[in-house]
């Protein structure tokens, strides 16, 4: 193989047993331009010897760090080491839990950097994307070679290691809806009747909005406050005065994370 097809040395010509002499018999000078130096073969031309397919080198995504849910899609990029040309459909088997995800070749063909779009489930989840293993890359009735038709070595790099997907991205796949855990109630569920009085949540993940629904068993006009007091609490102020006996259902409703 050689990128650049040049002689090894100045005396790479040989007679080999032979001769090579002018017309009156006198031995010709047998050394040559220096490699690479004006008047070498690798000065002339250009030309490369290619015994080896392309190889994949890394693989990352065009799509930005974070959390994704269902019907978004996800751009990996797949990245060889030379230039590769693709038909059909090939495709990356990608880790996210009882079903795997997969990416299917959208673009990049003739260059070293092709793309998978890969659209995600409603049953797919992950803590970190990356693909089910180092064997996930397949042709699916397709090709990948390089210029000269040598097929491309489809091995991806180890897991979790220096050019794997989860090593180049943070990219959370997220279809499970947070809940409510635990809740605090002041002085066991019981409220003072003339006190405004505070009930926190604690959520099962992080959330950014909620909504709640406050009712009275006596069909008294009571209010509160709900707030996102941190990643994972939800707390509601409730407005006093309350009327003694009555009992308040507070429902937490459209936790959003």
């Amino acid at each position: 193989n050689s990128s650049d097809l040049d002689y090894v040395s100045d005396n790479s010509l040989t007679l080999n047993g032979g001769s090579i002499k002018d017309f009156v018999g006198n031995n010709a000078n047998l050394a040559l331009p220096n490699p690479g130096a004006e008047g070498s073969l690798g000065a002339n031309k250009d030309l490369v010897i290619d015994n080896i397919g392309p190889s994949v080198t890394s693989v990352s995504s065009s799509t930005s760090d974070g959390a994704y849910k269902a019907g978004e899609v996800i751009v990996i990029t797949v990245s060889l080491n030379e230039n590769t040309i693709v038909t059909g459909s090939p495709q990356i088997t990608l880790e996210t839990g009882a079903t795997d995800g997969v990416g299917v070749y959208s673009s990049g063909s003739g260059g070293t950097a092709l793309s998978f779009n890969y659209t995600v489930d409603a049953s797919h989840n992950s803590p970190d994307l990356d693909y089910v293993s180092t064997t996930a890359l397949a042709l699916n009735g397709g090709t990948m070679k390089d210029m000269v038709g040598l097929n491309a070595d489809l091995t991806l790099p180890a897991l979790g290691t220096a050019g794997s997907l989860s090593s180049n991205k943070n990219i959370v796949i997220d279809n499970i809806a947070p809940t409510i855990s635990t809740a605090s109630v002041q002085d066991n569920g019981t409220l003072p009747v003339l006190a405004d009085s505070k009930i926190t949540f604690t959520t099962s993940e992080g959330v950014t909005t909620a909504t709640m629904l406050l009712e009275s068993k006596l069909g008294d006009s009571v209010t509160g406050a709900l707030t996102v007091d941190d990643a994972t609490h939800v707390s509601v102020n409730l407005s006093s005065p309350f009327t003694s006996g009555d009992e308040l259902t507070l429902t937490i409703n459209a936790l959003t994370d």
